[in-house]
């Protein structure tokens, strides 16, 4: 899920991961929870999970919803 604003960036440079957006300075439109993107950062198992993309394959799901009210 991304605003359409994202989708011109994503068609010339592809799917990028956050850590891999912010490294090379690619500017976006942030959706996500700031306080999930704080968990996701934490390393899990020597993982940083903010270098790989997250998909989300359901619908009516919290992250869902919580953009349906914000935009």
């Amino acid at each position: 899920m991304t605003l359409l604003n994202n989708i011109p960036s994503i068609l010339e440079k592809g799917i990028l991961s956050r850590n891999k957006l912010q490294s090379s300075k690619i500017f976006f439109y942030d959706i996500a929870d700031e306080e999930i993107v704080e968990k996701l950062t934490r390393k899990f198992d020597g993982y940083d999970l903010s270098d790989y993309i997250h998909f989300h394959f359901f619908s009516s799901s919290p992250f869902d919803k919580s953009l349906v009210c914000r935009y």
